[in-house]
């Protein structure tokens, strides 16, 4: 029933074109009737390292202020950025909007990628409703598009990474399988999270495909030659051995300080926030101070384990019911707060009925489905949680509950009576 191939029927092309379209007009829309604003320091970190790149300074200073070179995000955006820079001018009112432009238009290619993917683990119908939920839901769907950050691109590429992963098989050629490999690694120069679902993928075919190992071996391998260069450039700058990027001290540590429920004016612990912090970032440098947030952390959560504790439910209740910005997201930023929290909510609680069905039909990725909602999602219940950062799964979200809906509906008419004809 599940993970058969299917092609494209001629009566769905049409829609999906149309679907796909209307992402991306809507969200073109949204954009318009409430354009972002572009004062200094718009786009946060990201946007600060890409005007480092533009003016020849190299990958540096997150803070707007000339720090020297940083690891604090990873590079594919920020290059991205400065691209847009190179063309619509630095730090301009052209290139903001052609950033969010480019966001729209990721996000509706992900419309797309959406309906291969619910198409190739259920069928085509979980695939266009989840597809078509995407391009329109009022609140999530366009939470990626307005923010100067690497979210839709992310978003896309975890949905392909999704798509492929489910996709390939042990006869497709290596060199296929070492492609793959090398779309991951970019990912992760995008969003270091996407190796907590690479594994997942991995298992998924060395376990339930029956894939060899040497082609598991050529994903790896590609993810390497693509990851370790960057690793490498950090250890040279840093003078120590130093991953993807430095940040997670930094972010742990406003998942302490910050409350994901009080009012937006409340301050953010953040070097760009903070001529404090800032200076305290400046004293230490970029690797010590995050050091030096993470172990306050690390102090807090032993002498206050149950405070501490409370403070993870409160993430993990804002991550799938939405904090303190819900009221800005998509249709009608600044009004109707509790109409949109129960928009946020609905995909998390019916994603959660299409996961526990997913085992109780035996559906072959329902492991892939529990890892992905637990070690991705997880993360994020000791750092702060606005509703983007729970963006790159929708997708999923929105596949899992469409075949929450279709399975009761099927269920249902299942156990309608049937009329039988009375012979005359």
């Amino acid at each position: 029933m599940f993970l058969i191939e299917r092609g494209i029927s001629r009566k769905h092309i049409l829609v999906i074109v149309i679907m796909v379209l209307a992402a991306l007009l809507l969200r073109i829309h949204v954009i318009r009737a409430n354009p972002p604003i572009f004062p200094p320091g718009w786009g946060g970190e990201m946007s600060s390292v890409a005007t480092a790149i533009a003016g020849g300074e190299g990958f540096a200073s997150p803070y707007w202020v000339s720090t020297g070179k940083t690891a604090l995000v990873p590079p594919v955006y920020p290059y991205l950025l400065a691209f847009i820079y190179q063309f619509f001018g630095v730090h301009t009112e052209a290139s903001g909007f052609a950033a969010v432009y480019l966001n729209a238009v990721l996000s509706a290619i992900t419309t797309l990628l959406i309906y291969l993917l619910g198409k190739k683990l259920f069928d085509p119908w979980v695939g266009l409703i989840a597809g078509w939920l995407w391009a329109l839901y009022p609140v999530t769907g366009y939470a990626d598009s307005v923010y100067i950050w690497s979210t839709s691109l992310y978003t896309m590429q975890l949905t392909l990474i999704l798509l492929l992963g489910f996709t390939l098989t042990r006869k497709q050629a290596r060199w296929i399988w070492f492609g793959f490999g090398l779309i991951i690694g970019i990912t992760c120069l995008t969003e270091v999270l996407v190796l907590l679902v690479a594994p997942l993928l991995l298992a998924w075919a060395l376990y339930g495909q029956r894939t060899d190992v040497r082609r598991i071996g050529l994903v790896i391998a590609a993810v390497l030659i693509v990851i370790v260069p960057w690793t490498v450039r950090n250890t040279l700058v840093f003078g120590q051995v130093m991953f993807l990027r430095s940040g997670l001290g930094l972010e742990l540590n406003r998942g302490l300080q910050e409350d994901d429920f009080a009012t937006m004016t409340d301050p953010i612990i953040l070097p760009n926030r903070s001529s404090e912090e800032f200076a305290r970032y400046v004293e230490l440098g970029e690797i010590n101070y995050a050091q030096e947030k993470l172990n306050d952390v690390v102090s807090y959560a032993v002498s206050h384990p149950a405070e501490y504790a409370l403070r993870t439910i409160r993430h993990f209740m804002a991550l799938w019911t939405g904090n303190r910005e819900i009221i800005y997201l998509g249709w009608y930023p600044g009004s109707m707060e509790r109409r949109k929290q129960v928009l946020y909510s609905l995909p998390a609680i019916l994603a959660a009925a299409g996961l526990f069905l997913s085992f109780r039909v035996k559906h072959p990725a329902r492991l892939v489905f529990l890892g992905l909602l637990i070690l991705h999602s997880g993360v994020y219940y000791f750092t702060p949680t606005p509703p983007r950062y729970r963006v790159p799964i929708e997708p999923e979200l929105f596949i899992l509950s469409v075949f929450a809906i279709q399975y009761v509906f099927l269920k249902l008419e299942a156990r309608r009576p049937r009329r039988t004809v009375q012979p005359t």
